[in-house]
């Protein structure tokens, strides 16, 4: 079982075939972004949905984070 405690970067929590289907349509869905910038909104999406399961106090994702949220509620059957 994956704990949530010992992944190293948001990344980690999904597949590198989902990761590249998220930051693909960040990118499709937001051309106004720098080539990098997909994937680091990704990554800490996934790295502040981790932090939602665990948080004992309400938490909100920053405007770049949301973006990613977005992304991740489009696939969720993954």
């Amino acid at each position: 079982m994956l704990t949530i405690d010992r992944v190293s970067t948001g990344r980690a929590l999904v597949s590198d075939e989902l990761f590249a289907q998220l930051t693909a349509r960040i990118a499709r869905n937001h051309p106004e972004l720098a080539a990098e910038l997909p994937g680091r909104i990704m990554d800490q999406a996934l790295a502040f949905l981790a932090a939602c399961a665990t948080a004992t106090e309400p938490l909100g994702p920053s405007d770049l984070v949301d973006i990613g949220w977005h992304a991740f509620l489009l696939h969720t059957r993954e």
